[in-house]
């Protein structure tokens, strides 16, 4: 039960997580695009007034440190004491969500080991598909491939007036004592041609 509402705990987070990066992603896309066309529009007169401001930015820097050093000094001890009381929340929301995070973790693995499995499922099945093999068929003093015996009959089913589209199976019945090659087209139109 507990590892139900574990999984349903992930699987609520992950969701939420999905949705909010879906809605960051849609609304980051067009603000990139303008921040980069600003910069590009920008750079001209960035470079003039650093040029002209740099002497006077370094002169407020230096009057500045010790003004934000002293104010760094005094929040320090609110952000100390800030940081003390959000602790107990901090645990309080890692307690909770680490059932999710150790069931988010778990199903992770589980994707990655399919993952493998499928990419070896792939590389085997692209392996064999550069594989080319041929069959031939010996009898006295003849032999054929069988693929060119596929090809003659396919090429005289056609003949016959037939489209090539007609054809979605073909069944081949090779006979070398009689030197002839049956054929029987979705299981209904017959025919024969000679080896």
């Amino acid at each position: 039960m507990a590892d139900r509402d574990s999984k349903r705990a992930a699987d609520n987070v992950k969701k939420i997580v999905d949705t909010a990066i879906e809605a960051v992603q849609d609304k980051a896309v067009p603000l990139v695009e303008a921040a980069k066309d600003m910069k590009t529009k920008a750079e001209p007169a960035i470079g003039d007034v650093l040029s002209k401001a740099g002497p006077a930015a370094r002169d407020m820097r230096m009057k500045a440190e010790p003004i934000a050093r002293d104010i760094l000094d005094k929040t320090r001890p609110v952000i100390d004491e800030t940081m003390k009381k959000a602790d107990p929340y901090l645990q309080k929301a890692k307690t909770v969500a680490a059932p999710a995070v150790s069931a988010v973790k778990k199903s992770s693995k589980k994707a990655a080991e399919k993952a493998k499995i499928v990419g070896d499922d792939l590389a085997a099945m692209a392996a064999k598909n550069g594989e080319k093999d041929e069959v031939f068929i010996q009898y006295g003093d003849l032999e054929v491939r069988t693929a060119d015996m596929l090809d003659k009959c396919r090429e005289h089913y056609i003949a016959e007036g037939h489209k090539p589209s007609d054809i979605h199976q073909m069944q081949l019945y090779i006979k070398p004592e009689d030197k002839r090659v049956y054929y029987v087209v979705n299981h209904k139109d017959t025919g024969r041609i000679e080896l």
